[in-house]
């Protein structure tokens, strides 16, 4: 569930920024990133006894964080590109095989197996 949620914030995040041309920087677009996100989450094919809408709080938080740039983050999740880069040009595993999600808030990562042919 994690995985779905935080894909449909960063879709929601990325219409909105296509819509409005710049990232939310306000707590007064929640509204409109809450109904974005709980459109693609309709759209999606998941139990919706599971996940019916989006969380405020989260969005609430992403409504006014997502113009900032947070170089911890940004360090932990390029680390982890980079070794994911030495493993497949060390030809020990094959590339791109996993998604990583990091939470910022929590400090917590959550690396989900794709499924690859």
């Amino acid at each position: 569930m994690t995985f779905l949620i935080s894909s449909t914030h960063g879709k929601a995040i990325w219409q909105f920024e296509s819509q409005h041309k710049k990232l939310p920087d306000d707590l007064n677009q929640t509204d409109e990133l809450e109904s974005i996100s709980n459109a693609f989450i309709s759209e999606a094919d998941v139990n919706k006894q599971v996940l019916t809408k989006a969380p405020r709080d989260l969005l609430e938080w992403l409504s006014t964080a997502a113009s900032h740039e947070c170089s911890p983050v940004c360090a932990i999740v390029g680390g982890m590109l980079a070794q994911d880069i030495l493993k497949a040009l060390g030809g020990h595993e094959p590339p791109i095989a996993n998604f990583f999600v990091f939470d910022g808030n929590t400090g917590g990562g959550t690396v989900c197996r794709l499924n690859m042919p």
